[in-house]
C-alpha cells in the first residue's frame, strides 16, 4: 500500500474511532472531567488535523494517546500532553518482524507538575534553567535542604544550551517540607543522548530544548518522592529508552510492559499488544458480537491443517510451508473498521500476506462485502 493511501486509511480509521469514542473515553476520566468527553475529543481532533506528523500513525496509537491522556485528567491537545509518532518494530501472528508508525503519548512537565498538585502529591513544585551567569547555593544540612537563586535576567535560557549550567527543581511537600534537586547540564546531556525521541530527525530536543531540560528535572525531581500510579504512567512514555538508527526502542522493558505494571494487570505474553492496540475497550464487545456473527461462515470454512501436521496414515510430516495463522481480535476489527469496499480490499490483501487463512479470510470478506454493498 502507498504511503498516501496508508496515510487515507489510518485519518479515515481514526475519524470513525472518534465518532464513537464517547463511550469509551467516559468512563476512563476522572470524574470530575466526565462531563468534558465531548471536548476532550474535539481537542484531539483538532490537534491530529493540524499537525500532519500525526497523519500516518495508527489510528489506534492516537486512540491509545486519547484514553491514556483521558485516565489522568489531560486532554490530547499539544499543550500539555503531546502525540509524537515513533518508527516501532512489531511481530505479527506469524512470528514476523514489520514497521509501524505509531504515536507514543508524551506529557509535557507542566503536566507532570499540574498532576502533582492536582493529587495533592506536593504543596507546589517549579523548576528553573540555571545558566552560567546566574548566582545558586545550596546546602543540606540534619536532612534539610535550603537554596538561594539570583539568576542574570539579561541571559536567554530557552534555547541556549551552550550557557546552560543546569536545571533547578523545587517542591513544596504537604508538610511544608522543602526538598531540592540539582541536575547538571552533563546529566541532562546524557538523558538527552539516550532519549529515544532525540535519535529522530525531529525532535524536541532540537525545537525546544529549554523545555525538554526543564521536564528532565521535573522527572528526577518528582520520582523519589511518590509512588503514585497515575504519575508513574505518565513517565512510562519511553522518555529515558534508548534507540537504536533504525527507531526501534532498545529498552529491556517497554513503555507498555511497564504501563500493565503499574495498572496491576498480569505479565502478558510476548510479543505485547496493549488492550486498546487490539480494539479499544467500549469496541471490544462490538468485535465479540461481531465474530459470533460469523460464527456460521467460519464453520462452513474451517482452517486447513497445517501443512507439517504428520499425515493420519504415514504419521509422516508434510513440508514445511508458511504458517497459517488463526484469525485474532486484531484481525476481526481491521474487517470491522473498513469503512469502504476499497477499504476492505485493503484490509483482505493484508491478512493474506500475514498468512491468515485464506478460507477464513475470504469469507469474514464476502460477509463484510454484503454489509457495505447494502
Amino acid at each position: 500500500m502507498s504511503k498516501e493511501k496508508t496515510k487515507q486509511t489510518e485519518m479515515t480509521r481514526w475519524q470513525n474511532w472518534l465518532a464513537r469514542a464517547a463511550d469509551s473515553l467516559r468512563p476512563m476520566l476522572p470524574a470530575a472531567y466526565q462531563p468534558e468527553t465531548e471536548r476532550f475529543l474535539t481537542l484531539a481532533r483538532w490537534y491530529v488535523q493540524r499537525d500532519e506528523k500525526l497523519h500516518d500513525v495508527t489510528a489506534q496509537s492516537l486512540a491509545d494517546c486519547v484514553l491514556k491522556a483521558g485516565t489522568l485528567g489531560f486532554p490530547l491537545d499539544g499543550r500539555l500532553v503531546y502525540a509524537v509518532p515513533f518508527n516501532n518494530k512489531r511481530r505479527d501472528a506469524s512470528g514476523k518482524d514489520y514497521w509501524a508508525r505509531e504515536a507514543t503519548c508524551m506529557f509535557d512537565y507542566k503536566a507532570l507538575l499540574a498532576y502533582a498538585r492536582r493529587m495533592g502529591l506536593v504543596k507546589d513544585a517549579w523548576s528553573r534553567i540555571v545558566m552560567k551567569g546566574d548566582q545558586i547555593d545550596l546546602d543540606e544540612q540534619d536532612g534539610k535542604q535550603t537554596y538561594s537563586f539570583k539568576p542574570n535576567l539579561d541571559t536567554p535560557r530557552d534555547m541556549n544550551e551552550k550557557e546552560t549550567r543546569g536545571v533547578l527543581s523545587v517542591a513544596v511537600m504537604p508538610s511544608g517540607a522543602v526538598r531540592v534537586d540539582w541536575m547538571p547540564y552533563t546529566d541532562i546531556k546524557a538523558i538527552q543522548n539516550r532519549s529515544k525521541a532525540a535519535s529522530k530527525g525531529f525532535s524536541p530536543w532540537e525545537s525546544d530544548w529549554g523545555q525538554m531540560a526543564l521536564k528532565t528535572g521535573t522527572r528526577r525531581l518528582l520520582k523519589p518522592i511518590t509512588d503514585d500510579p497515575g504519575m508513574l504512567l505518565m513517565m512510562s512514555d519511553g522518555y529515558e529508552e534508548t534507540a537504536d538508527k533504525s527507531g526501534a526502542a532498545t529498552a529491556e522493558t517497554s513503555p507498555e510492559d511497564f504501563d500493565r505494571d503499574v495498572l496491576g494487570l498480569p505479565a502478558p505474553s510476548e510479543p505485547f499488544i496493549p488492550p486498546v492496540q487490539t480494539a479499544e475497550p467500549a469496541e471490544q464487545q462490538q468485535v465479540e458480537e461481531y465474530r459470533e456473527s460469523l460464527a456460521p461462515t467460519l464453520k462452513a470454512h474451517p482452517t486447513p491443517p497445517d501443512p507439517a501436521t504428520p499425515d493420519p496414515a504415514t504419521g509422516k510430516p508434510g513440508k514445511k510451508k508458511a504458517q497459517m495463522v488463526m484469525m485474532n481480535d486484531q484481525d476481526y476489527f481491521d474487517f470491522e473498521s473498513a469503512a469502504s469496499i476499497e477499504d476492505l480490499n485493503d484490509v483482505r490483501v493484508r491478512k493474506l500476506a500475514a498468512n491468515c487463512s485464506p478460507a477464513q479470510v475470504d469469507a469474514i470478506y464476502e460477509q463484510r462485502l454484503k454489509e457495505l454493498s447494502k
